[in-house]
């Protein structure tokens, strides 16, 4: 796993200050630093592994895919589009849900199809659209956030395209 980008989607702290689930990490004593930095990065790569290739990073020896060339501000300083920091946190929230604590694995809710509580029922309908295999524990919201980020199609292989049709 990488260990220590130049530019994190969300710092620690901001992660912090946004989890929905500030009993899980809200502070240092529930969760380390360490610890906090690592979830991040599994975030990123899920993220990047979602996002795939295409796109040019602004460091030439960057690992991850963002910043781009086109995320900086006028004076030049990296930063990350909002989207990207937005996902990241719901992602590390999805991730720190998932670990098995007590033995036990845990569930997200967009996991669950049914269930049956004192006699009431609730089936979810299923979606025409479904997530990628691999991301169907992400919440249904980061796709939405990421879905102008997603490349689709491809370029030319060949820099000088006129010289595959002159005859």
């Amino acid at each position: 796993m990488p260990s220590n980008p130049d530019t994190f989607y969300l710092s620690v702290s901001a992660y912090r200050d946004k989890t929905q689930y500030p009993s899980l990490a809200g502070t240092s004593d529930v969760l380390s630093d360490d610890a906090a930095t690592d979830l991040i990065l599994e975030a990123m790569m899920s993220i990047d592994s979602y996002i795939g290739a295409g796109w040019t990073p602004l460091a030439d020896d960057q690992e991850f895919i963002f910043p781009r060339e086109q995320d900086t501000d006028s004076a030049g300083i990296a930063e990350i589009p909002r989207p990207i920091a937005i996902v990241t946190r719901m992602v590390a929230d999805a991730i720190l849900l998932k670990r098995p604590k007590g033995g036990k694995r845990g569930v997200l809710p967009q996991e669950i199809s049914s269930e049956s509580n004192e006699g009431h029922s609730y089936s979810k309908h299923s979606r025409t659209i479904e997530p990628l295999q691999g991301f169907e524990w992400w919440p249904r919201e980061a796709f939405g956030y990421l879905q102008k980020f997603v490349r689709h199609g491809g370029v030319w292989a060949v820099d000088q395209t006129d010289e595959l049709y002159s005859n």
